[in-house]
Parts: structure tokens; C-alpha cells; sequence
């Protein structure tokens, strides 16, 4: 029998995603590499991860449990999972049956041969059934580790419970990240086709083990061996794709759909997930940001790509690498107000500044983590970046300097947003909100409400509430003047992963409209609240997973949303109603809608973006 690392990377990231951890499985899939295996998932049974395991305490205890002439003893005890990986306990119930019995470190070296691959390979003094050090990758000396806190897990994973604190972006992540994530986050990590629920398929390792064990007691041993691995085309996208040119323009394939109501487009050119997109807000150019390293920018179905690696370091400045390039998933990007200029961060501690013609303006260089937001200010003189190494900067647009550095939070900045053009907001993993102004050398307020990890924070159009979402099932909102909450939103059930604004209101275009506020969350819905008195409007049910955008029309009368059930849906805000559903083929990560509401953008998870143009939608509706 031969184990090879990545093989059991793969077990344990299909275990990690089939469990609801879907963050830690994202994190995990990039500190493993298991990325570049050619893996068809749907060969792989779910629950194998459990199923080898059961298998493997069902051969334990065999050896334990029978006398040499195969008889069973009459007064053992069934093992549980942890004494079977105690040699102490071996040896002891060894003594008891009066014979020898190999140790787990005997039989790995006798049985198995355990190839070790450059990127997880197991330490040679491990102790006998340890595999956890070969599961993670080996991290430089000189290299910061940019995922570890300290605080609340941040993986935004749906059972949060001993999960490794990593932030949420890369929740991917997307929680660019994904986003990362992620994103998030990217709540990413990425599952592209629906899971089994592990509720219907693994077997619990508790009280029921004994029995568990008895209802596998038929299964012959020469039949213990992993689920047989594809060469076809892996689910499981690539995260870390071959660049390709710097900048290049070159047709788009596109696939137009039937549907009479919207007519879908699907983008193709990125390699890797595809963690964000938005609209240019001048023109019908859609800038994208994927986990191989580019950046897109797609303007009549001709994409320009934007590559983010060590190649833009020797363009910049004659030469040099960058040592932390290897990690270059782009985690987030954003227009500036007239749409001259594209910002792009990304997960190897830079941003960057393009022009729409592909051009590399500026290389932004100053965090000591991987960038989970980025956003221009509101006249386009400066950017703000937050990040993993728990600061947020301030650079100067023109320049590419760095301004000021606000260093206030204890653990990763997750978001940020601007108020205006000198006055801020950043949220935390240590569960607070920072407003800061430019200029200024400590924070104007903290606010302090959230019982775990903060998400996603936005101002609304008129720039005095402030909302925020959080791990704890709870959306928040804020005013300049007061320290404490003005409303609490409390219906959702499981994680928030993000909030939108509505454009209506004050110093909107539609200032007669109501202001409304939609979040949405890992319990597969979309609520609309009123921000006035804070009251739950209504509950959009229909997706299937955890639900990871939401983006409202111009004029607000339509709210589309993305899930990771493939789904992108579009709601009228009037009645609550699902007017129109689009399914792709993976999860989405993100949706938004052009500048004059006709086409709503969505990134996915299988590389590609699909443009939907919902103008006969639009006309049936009115």
C-alpha cells in the first residue's frame, strides 16, 4: 500500500468541507497545495476521511481482541479512537491477550510506504499515529505567518468550534476573500458541486462506535484502501494556476443562454476561482480577481488580464522577486469614483493601482499580511488597505506612499469602508470597529458590541449609520454621535457573512425611496431590514447553502443574491418575491449590478464569471 501526503491532504480537506468547515477546509487546501492534484471529487465518496478511520480501529482492535488461534476474547473492551493511538495502551492490552502486538509505527514501516512531497511532508520523528505535521506546509523563518490571532476562530465556518484561528477573508477567502476570502471572505475554500450532509454520512465516533464497529465488521481488510484518484479534470479548482502574460487582450468565450427573461453570458479566462468582481461605475467594464493570480478586466467580451506576481516587481523596478509571491490570490479590487482607475489587493501583502488599459500605476508595499480589502476614498485621493497584520493603511493615490498607518486592533482587520474621503471604518477579528479619521493619531471612537468576529461594515449612502455583521448571527447599527448600537438585528440563525446598503434615501438619486439594509448569511437566506426602526422587513428563502452576496439594483426594486448552491437569484424587494433563478455550475462568491441596472455580474468558483442581462426581465416586472 503506498500513502502519499497529498492523498491524505485531500481525505482531510473533503472531511473539513463535508463537516461545514468551510473555511478552515479553504485555508487548508492553500497551506497544503492539495490545489494542484488532478482530483476527481465526485469518485470520492463522502465520509471516506471517517470510513478509513473506522476500518483502521476496526484492525486495531482486531489485533487486540483475538487470541492467536483467532478466537475472540471473552472480557476485552472496545477501543476508542484516541487509545488506539496510545502505544501504551497497545502494549497494556498486548500483555493482557499474551502475545505481541505491533505498534502503529511498526506497521506504518512494514505495510506502507509513506511518500513525502515537498509541500506536506511528515516530520520523520513523529510520534507513532500522529499524521497532523504532514498536513501543513512548512513556513520560512524569514517569512511572517500572517494566519495565526489569537482570538476568536475566524474561519467563519459553519461550527466554529476548535477550529484554528485564521481570518475570515480567507474563510475566503472569500469570509477573499474570499472573498478569501477569501472572502474570504472567502468564507474561501472550494466546494463546487452540492455535499451530502456529513449528518446523513459519517458515523459518529462517540458512544456508537462499538456499534459502528460491528455494523463494519463484514468489510475484508485487503478491501481498506482510498477512494481510487481521477486524472480527469479536477472539481476542485486549481488555487495557484501557471501565470500567464502580463497584460494581454484577447477574445472572451462566451455562452449565451436561452432563458428569455435574462440572457447569460459566461466569461472564461481565469484558471482559478474567481473571488470577486465589479462594474466600472462610468462604463460596462467588469473588473475580476481570481486565486491565480490575475486580475481581469473584461470590456466587450475582449479581457484584459492583470498578473499578479513577482514579474510586476522587475517591471516596476528592474528587477528583484518577491519572496512572498508564491501566495498571489487576488482578494479584493475597486473602481475609483470616475472609473479612470482599478485598485486590486492581494494575498502576497501588496496592492496594486491599474489603469483600464492594463497599465501597473503602483505597487503598494508596506502590510506585513496578506490584504483583505481595499477601497478608494470618495474624491479618489487616497486608498485604504486592511489587512492580516491587524492595520489598516492609508496610501496617497497619487504617489503610491503610504500616508498613515493605523495600528489599533489586536487581531486581523477583516473590512474597512469610508465614510467620506477622510473618515473611516475598519472591523476586526478581536470583534470591534475602528472609525478613524486621516490625520489623526488614535481612533475617534471604538465600538464594542459584537460577541465575536466582525465581517463586513458599511456606511450608508448619507454617511451617518454605520452597519456591521458579525460571527454572531447579528447585524448592528451605528451612528457618529453614540457609543453603543442603535439597533440590534437578530433573526438570522448562523454566521452573517456580509451586508449591502441600499442607494435610496438621503443624497441618493431616489431620495424618496426607503432606505433598506440586506445581509446575508450561512443560513441560506437574505433578510431586508428598515434602517430606521430596525425591524426584519423580510426573509428571502430559496437558496440551499450559505449565502455569501448581495447586491441591490440602482433604483432598489431588485436584490440579487449568490450561494454556494450554485445559485445566482433575483428577488423583487416589493414582495419578497423570487423573479428569476440562474444556476451555474459552482458556488458564487460574488454578484453586483452594472451602473444602470440592466446586467448583474457573478463570480464563481468554476473560474468563470456569467453576466446576466436582465433588461426583459426588467420590462416584464414593470
Amino acid at each position: 500500500m503506498n500513502v502519499q501526503s497529498d492523498d491524505l491532504n485531500f481525505l482531510i480537506f473533503r472531511y473539513l468541507e463535508e463537516s461545514g468547515f468551510q473555511h478552515s477546509a479553504f485555508t487548508f487546501s492553500r497551506e497544503s497545495n492539495i490545489q494542484h492534484m488532478n482530483v476527481n471529487t465526485s469518485v470520492v465518496p463522502a465520509g471516506a476521511l471517517v470510513s478509513l478511520v473506522l476500518k483502521g480501529l476496526l484492525y486495531t482492535e482486531a489485533e487486540v481482541s483475538l487470541n492467536e488461534d483467532g478466537s475472540e476474547l471473552m472480557d476485552h473492551e472496545p477501543l476508542s479512537l484516541l487509545e488506539s493511538v496510545q502505544p501504551d495502551v497497545i502494549s497494556a492490552r498486548a500483555k493482557h491477550r499474551g502475545g505481541p502486538i505491533a505498534t502503529q509505527a511498526s506497521v506504518s514501516s512494514s505495510t506502507a510506504s509513506v511518500t513525502a512531497q515537498p509541500v506536506a511532508a511528515a516530520p520523520a520523528a513523529a510520534p507513532a499515529g500522529v499524521v497532523a505535521p504532514s498536513v501543513v506546509s512548512p513556513v520560512t523563518e524569514n517569512e511572517p505567518t500572517p494566519l495565526t490571532t489569537g482570538t476568536a476562530p475566524a474561519q467563519r465556518s459553519r461550527g466554529k468550534s476548535n477550529e484554528t484561528s485564521t481570518p475570515s477573508r480567507v474563510k475566503a477567502e472569500p469570509v477573499s476573500r474570499v472573498r478569501l476570502e477569501a472572502k474570504v471572505k472567502t468564507d474561501t475554500q472550494v466546494k463546487a458541486d452540492a455535499r451530502p450532509s456529513t449528518a446523513a454520512t459519517s458515523v459518529e465516533l462517540t458512544s456508537d462506535l462499538s456499534s459502528a464497529l460491528e455494523r463494519q465488521r463484514d468489510i475484508p481488510m485487503d478491501e481498506v484502501v482510498a477512494a481510487p484518484v481521477s486524472t480527469a479534470p479536477a472539481t476542485v479548482a486549481p488555487l495557484h494556476s501557471p501565470p500567464v502574460a502580463q497584460t494581454s487582450t484577447a477574445p472572451a468565450p462566451v455562452t449565451p443562454s436561452s432563458d428569455t427573461d435574462c440572457k447569460a453570458t459566461i466569461l472564461r479566462g481565469h484558471s482559478s476561482e474567481v473571488f470577486i468582481c465589479a462594474w466600472n461605475p462610468r462604463t460596462d467594464m467588469l473588473a475580476s480577481g481570481a486565486g491565480d493570480g490575475t486580475a481581469c478586466i473584461w470590456n466587450d467580451g475582449m479581457a484584459t488580464v492583470l498578473q499578479h506576481h513577482q514579474r510586476d516587481a522587475a517591471m516596476m523596478n528592474g528587477g528583484g522577486e518577491d519572496p512572498k509571491s508564491n501566495t498571489i490570490d487576488v482578494t479584493s479590487l475597486d473602481w475609483n469614483h470616475d472609473g479612470s482607475l482599478l485598485a486590486t489587493a492581494s494575498y502576497d501583502y501588496h496592492a496594486r493601482v491599474w489603469t483600464p488599459q492594463g497599465q501597473l500605476l503602483h505597487k503598494l508595499s508596506g502590510h506585513q499580511g496578506p490584504i483583505f480589502a481595499i477601497k478608494w476614498n470618495r474624491k479618489g485621493t487616497f486608498l485604504l488597505t486592511g489587512s492580516v497584520d491587524k492595520t489598516a493603511v492609508v496610501w496617497d493615490a497619487q504617489t503610491g506612499t503610504i500616508k498613515q498607518q493605523f495600528a489599533y486592533h489586536t487581531a486581523p482587520c477583516l473590512d474597512i469602508d469610508w465614510q467620506g474621503s477622510s473618515i473611516f471604518a475598519t472591523c476586526s477579528q478581536d470583534q470591534t470597529i475602528h472609525i478613524c479619521r486621516v490625520g489623526y493619531d488614535k481612533p475617534l471612537k471604538i465600538l464594542s458590541g459584537h460577541k465575536d468576529e466582525v465581517n463586513t461594515v458599511r456606511w450608508n449612502p448619507a454617511g451617518n449609520i454605520l452597519a456591521s455583521c458579525s460571527d454572531d448571527h447579528t447585524a448592528k447599527l451605528w451612528t457618529t454621535r453614540d457609543e453603543s448600537f442603535i439597533h440590534n438585528l437578530q433573526s438570522h440563525t448562523r454566521e452573517i457573512y456580509t451586508i449591502k446598503w441600499s442607494k435610496t434615501g438621503p443624497f441618493t438619486p431616489f431620495p424618496n425611496a426607503p432606505l433598506r439594509l440586506a445581509t446575508a448569511s450561512f443560513d441560506s437566506t437574505v433578510r431586508l431590514w428598515d434602517a430606521e426602526s430596525g425591524s426584519s422587513i423580510s426573509c428571502l428563502r430559496g437558496h440551499g447553502e450559505a449565502v455569501y452576496s448581495v447586491a441591490f439594483s440602482p433604483d432598489a426594486q431588485l436584490l440579487a443574491s449568490g450561494s454556494f448552491d450554485n445559485c445566482v437569484h433575483i428577488w423583487s424587494t416589493k414582495d419578497a418575491q423570487l423573479v428569476h433563478k440562474y444556476k451555474g455550475n459552482a458556488g458564487v462568491f460574488e454578484v453586483c449590478f452594472n451602473r444602470d441596472g440592466t446586467k448583474i455580474a457573478a463570480s464563481s468558483a468554476d473560474h468563470s464569471l456569467v453576466v446576466l442581462d436582465i433588461r426583459n426581465l426588467q420590462s416584464r416586472l414593470n
